[in-house]
């Protein structure tokens, strides 16, 4: 028990309203601690002097000094004498003053004089045991000495913390490696590290009190870099020319930052840190030769474990054939459990082969999802089916639960899911009783963004799981042993798989458990609402095309109720060296009535407008060989027939556009184009004796076709602009595909995305070459065209990113490329995985 009381006038003994001056032996008890205090060079040493002067005022048991309840110093004290507890101690500090205790412990009473002092972020608690008779004699002018002395004990604790600091500082600035730095507003240096002298051979004191541009910029430059960090605050990887003390050149990032007024945000300084490009450089190098030889390892690590695989499953197999034909012999009853025997641990081995494979395809990053659509209840039978022998043994009672709002039918990977039940399943049956409970549990989380996030329970009547347990629960290779007892076998990598997996498929395994109660196992996951097909129009064999849109609804099949827009075949000349887009054209084209004839240069394209009439000619811009600007200049100086030429490209700058037209060029038509746009187009530029005048609704329904397609489009426009992340942006924009099965048909759709599939993934090896040659010609060109195949197809992720490393390209941006082709090529594979899906292919 506790019984305190705060030290001041009003609370002493006497009716004194004031403090009295201290006596002849506590003054000269402070002036001697004044001297002992200003001397001390450790903590330690203070607080030792601290019990001294005190002794001599007061008779005193022991002293304590405690921080964070933790003893950090004591004098002539033991445990078994005196203990406080946490919350006691919080009590005492939420106080915060001078005060004097009685603590009452096991019949033994302690008077104390309670001091706080705050160090820096952290309270101290000084408890000095006195003697009753010092205790009860508590008066005025003692609360006026133990005020003056807690003052000296804050005085001389700032001063050792600041020498503490002080020494701190020092040993960090002189071991910069870069230049720190740090001037007034107006660019005068005030403080430079010692580094200076190495880096650039001057010594501190030349430095100090000279203008930052006569080292690191010009006076223009720094009057402009003071004005940006006057409105941002900071910059970074600022490139400077420095010449040494010697006068040679050298080239440094810096960085800077302004340093603020606490109080009224007013900037009082500029400080920063200035690099050697070159000493990044070699870092860098040397990040990246770690980063090698890290990769090699694992390399090494995953052809092993492939190349183990293939050698144990090659004589698996021939055991598990062999127990097969041996069960068709005749064999009693003791040699048929010998096979049984036999055949579970050939089936054991299999499962722990396996999950070593897979969990190092996972730490690889070369686990990919292969999502399908399949009703969950179906899953779930599968599952019991699975494990119904284990089940059966234990004698457990076994359910399903699916809430009514959870979908029938999703698009996920499958055979993944069914696994992580399979782990989580597993470990509930080893790890229940006999006659236990388990129950297998499903709800939707929520809905967003076109996806569900589903919820999944396995919850288990086990033996349970420590808390100190289960912070190991999917550690690689680890087992929960209960009392150094066995309780199941296996790997211990089940869960360490289950969780890997959850998190790749965009969820988190956790678990909720407690000993001799059982264990909870939760995961959630994203998939798509899958819908049952629907066939609107039995005559045309259209495949309906699932919308990846925020309401995942499918988009009614359209038939191709558009008859030829065009008679007497007029001929036209597409010039596109991408397939994709070549294909698409030309077939779209072809629906309309229209004969087409393909180049895929600009010398291709010369060539067949020298022996052919063309009525329009649709020309790309970036093609090898010959571009498509130099080509036009080439034909409108032939003496022949020149059909219009309209520029077909992935350029969207005004100015380009308007080079495009001062190269003879006679339109524009933006690369992604969609069918309706190039039907009306190409009638915008031929003769009319071309047009099939009987086909007016035909037209009407275009137009109108087009409009409400304009405004949809803009309206994709607007709200991709507000877009933070490539996650909200289609794998494929299933309107675009519509709009390519309404023009030229199914067999359009799936030629054209299976083409692009074949043809960006040749390109995507080229092009990772390239970035790693700095083979930039060739990166442009690469980017360029897959951005023109994407954009047209509506392979949104994909052309959204292909626009991004183009732009960066054209403006010598290198410093995030690297990163966008990692997202380049994961965009890609989602591309590859799902397209089929998305697009019931």
């Amino acid at each position: 028990m506790i019984t305190s009381e705060v030290l001041s006038p009003t609370t002493t003994i006497t009716a004194s309203s004031s403090f009295a001056v201290p006596s002849q032996n506590q003054a000269q008890s402070l002036f001697s601690f004044l001297k002992t205090a200003n001397s001390c060079i450790s903590f330690d040493a203070l607080y030792n002097s601290i019990f001294e002067h005190l002794s001599k005022v007061f008779e005193i048991d022991f002293s304590l000094v405690i921080a964070s309840n933790q003893i950090i110093y004591s004098k002539k004290y033991s445990e078994t004498t005196f203990l406080l507890n946490e919350e006691e101690i919080k009590t005492l500090e939420n106080e915060n003053k001078l005060q004097k205790l009685v603590v009452t412990q096991n019949e033994n009473i302690h008077y104390f004089i309670y001091i706080p002092i705050q160090k820096s972020n952290q309270l101290l608690n000084v408890f000095v045991c006195i003697s009753k008779n010092n205790y009860s004699t508590i008066d005025n002018q003692t609360i006026g000495f133990l005020d003056c002395f807690c003052q000296m004990i804050l005085s001389a604790l700032i001063r050792l913390d600041k020498e503490e600091n002080d020494i701190r500082y020092k040993t960090i600035f002189d071991s910069f490696q870069d230049i720190y730095f740090q001037a007034n507003q107006e660019g005068i240096i005030t403080t430079i590290s010692p580094s200076i002298k190495d880096i650039l051979g001057y010594e501190p004191q030349e430095v100090i009190n000279k203008a930052l541009y006569a080292f690191l910029l010009s006076k223009e430059r720094l009057e402009n870099l003071l004005f940006i960090l006057k409105e941002r605050k900071k910059i970074k990887n600022y490139e400077v020319n420095v010449l040494s003390k010697l006068g040679h050149p050298k080239r440094f990032l810096c960085n800077f930052q302004v340093i603020e007024n606490k109080a009224n945000r007013n900037i009082v300084a500029i400080e920063g840190i200035a690099r050697e490009v070159n000493e990044s450089k070699k870092v860098n190098q040397e990040v990246k030769k770690s980063k090698q030889n890290i990769e090699r390892i694992l390399e090494s690590k995953k052809q092993f474990l492939a190349d183990m695989g293939h050698e144990i499953r090659t004589p698996m197999n021939g055991i598990i054939g062999m127990i097969d034909l041996l069960r068709t012999t005749k064999l009693n009853n003791e040699q048929n459990n010998f096979v049984d025997t036999i055949e579970e641990s050939s089936n054991e081995l299999l499962v722990i082969l396996n999950n070593v494979l897979d969990l190092s395809k996972i730490e690889a990053n070369k686990m990919l999802l292969k999502p399908e659509a399949f009703e969950l209840k179906s899953l779930l039978d599968e599952l019991s089916l699975l494990f119904a022998k284990e089940i059966k043994k234990k004698s457990l009672q076994f359910a399903i639960k699916i809430t009514d709002k959870t979908p029938k039918k999703i698009i996920a990977d499958k055979s993944r899911l069914l696994q992580i039940f399979g782990y989580l399943l597993s470990n509930a049956i080893k790890y229940n009783l006999q006659n236990g409970k388990i129950i297998i549990s499903v709800d939707v989380l929520k809905q967003e963004d076109g996806k569900l996030f589903l919820q999944c329970e396995v919850k288990d009547t086990g033996i349970g799981i420590s808390e100190e347990n289960q912070e190991f629960l999917f550690d690689s290779f680890s087992k929960l042993q209960h009392n150094y007892q066995k309780i199941a076998g296996g790997t211990g990598l089940g869960l360490t798989i289950a969780k890997q997996l959850v998190k790749i498929m965009g969820g988190t395994l956790q678990v909720y458990s407690k000993e001799k109660e059982g264990s909870t196992f939760y995961f959630s996951f994203e998939a798509l609402k899958s819908i049952e097909k629907s066939t609107v129009n039995k005559s045309v064999d259209n495949s309906e095309i699932q919308s990846e849109c925020q309401d995942n609804k499918v988009i009614s099949e359209i038939g191709l109720n558009w008859q030829n827009s065009f008679i007497n075949n007029p001929l036209i000349l597409v010039v596109d060296d991408n397939t994709t887009n070549l294909i698409v054209a030309q077939k779209v084209l072809e629906k309309s009535g229209c004969q087409v004839i393909t180049a895929v240069n600009g010398k291709e394209a010369i060539h067949k407008i020298r022996n052919n009439k063309f009525e329009l000619v649709y020309m790309d811009i970036q093609m090898p060989e010959m571009d498509g600007v130099t080509a036009t200049r080439f034909i409108k100086r032939l003496k022949i027939h020149v059909p219009p030429i309209i520029a077909l490209t992935a350029f969207t700058v005004a100015e380009e556009k308007d080079r495009f037209i001062d190269a003879g060029m006679d339109d524009y038509l933006p690369k992604p184009v969609k069918a309706e746009t190039l039907i009306q187009k190409t009638k915008q530029w031929i003769s009319e004796k071309f047009y099939n005048l009987n086909n007016e609704n035909s037209k009407k329904e275009i137009e109108n076709d087009t409009e409400d397609k304009n405004e949809t489009e803009k309206a994709n426009l607007a709200s991709q602009s507000s877009v933070e992340s490539l996650k909200y942006l289609p794998i494929v924009n299933t309107q675009t595909a519509q709009q390519l099965q309404k023009w030229g048909g199914q067999e359009l759709v799936d030629e054209s995305y299976e083409l692009f599939e074949t043809e960006t993934k040749g390109l995507l090896v080229e092009l990772i070459m390239a970035h790693q040659q700095n083979d930039r010609p060739t990166l442009k060109l690469h980017v360029h065209t897959i951005k023109g195949s994407a954009a047209t197809l509506g392979v949104d992720r994909m052309a959204t990113l292909a626009t991004e490393i183009d732009l960066m390209l054209k403006s010598d941006i290198d410093s995030n490329v690297a990163e966008q082709m990692q997202a380049f090529e994961h965009s890609f594979e989602e591309y590859r995985l799902n397209y089929r899906i998305i697009l019931n292919l």
